[in-house]
């Protein structure tokens, strides 16, 4: 199951519409905001309700359906959108992300916290805006433009994103950082030296929503003192710039992943690794996660040679135009 899905739900006084992009969706927000009459709709159509009717190229089920013994249920459904309301609490557990993760279905899950097992996108978290009987899904997150000098750029781990920044700061190595974990970097950000700083948190977006809330709550946020710089995942940051910005091939994915990214992928973020591996095959600039090759931080040294990645931009340079109102010159020579 891959592609962009338009779900549209009617009765005589309501209409929502909406589209699915990924394997999962959040749609988030406070009482009486649409979250639970979109859900209650969902059963009206389940129970054949007389006036509602369900738009939909492929089978939308809810978490009523799958009842009391989800675990047994959930892996018998295939190629359909699973609504999860807030009210099932199993929604938070190992098992059922263990399920989500095998299952080749969209989620959409109706939820005020965070779901810590489940790798679900910053831009995938939604909630309800309403116009008249019309209500539609509209991104809670979305990058405001700002210039930052950063003291400190802090890193989700310390595999390869991690070490390109770390060579980015060539003047100052030591205000590279990593997290060893995403889960740790609103922590770091409360801590000496980052809590009096500028800091710049790069970390992979595709995966990232259920910790941007609470530092998007902070007080250094919003004072515009931290900054979220959170692509797809590093590997997609290396597939728009030099090596690959001029493959029509590449280009035609990056313009829209929906079309090419099947639900067996849990994250983009995985996908993007996947490519990028299968790309660099047999060339210097073999990737792995683990460690970041020379080829995409130093100039092409094959000038002349019959190497099918060798290009003429500046490779780190193509990489940090990406990083759009940042300014890296304390941290460069």
């Amino acid at each position: 199951m891959k592609g962009t899905y338009r779900i549209r739900v009617t009765s005589k006084r309501l209409q929502y519409d909406f589209e699915l992009r990924r394997k999962y969706t959040v749609i988030r927000g406070d009482s009486a905001t649409g979250k639970t009459t979109l859900y209650d709709l969902i059963l009206d159509v389940e129970r054949r309700r007389k006036g509602v009717i369900l738009s939909s190229k492929v089978p939308v089920v809810s978490a009523n359906y799958l009842g009391g013994r989800w675990d047994l249920v959930l892996p018998t459904i295939s190629n359909s959108i699973v609504i999860i309301d807030e009210d099932s609490d199993w929604v938070r557990s190992e098992a059922f992300a263990t399920l989500a993760m095998k299952s080749d279905n969209y989620f959409v899950f109706i939820n005020r916290d965070a779901l810590k097992q489940i790798p679900y996108s910053v831009k995938e978290i939604y909630e309800i805006k309403t116009s008249g009987q019309y209500h539609s899904l509209v991104p809670i997150y979305k990058h405001t433009p700002y210039e930052m000098a950063p003291d400190y750029i802090i890193t989700e781990d310390a595999k390869s994103g991690y070490q390109f920044f770390k060579h980015v700061c060539d003047k100052c190595p030591e205000a590279c950082v990593s997290a060893d974990g995403k889960s740790n970097i609103y922590r770091m950000l409360l801590s000496a030296p980052y809590k009096d700083s500028k800091v710049l948190v790069v970390a992979d977006g595709a995966a990232f929503g259920c910790d941007v809330e609470r530092i998007a709550r902070l007080k250094a946020f919003q004072d515009r003192n931290v900054m979220l710089f959170l692509p797809e995942s590093f590997e997609h940051l290396l597939l728009r710039a030099a090596l690959f910005c001029h493959r029509k091939d590449v280009t035609e994915i990056l313009g829209n992943p929906s079309e090419y990214i099947d639900a067996s992928f849990n994250s983009w973020e995985q996908y993007f690794t996947d490519l990028l591996v299968r790309l660099t095959s047999r060339t210097p600039a073999h990737y792995t996660k683990g460690k970041l090759p020379n080829c995409f931080i130093e100039d092409c040294c094959y000038i002349g040679s019959p190497c099918r990645l060798l290009v003429r931009d500046k490779k780190v340079e193509s990489v940090l135009q990406l990083v759009h109102d940042v300014d890296f010159s304390k941290l460069r020579e």
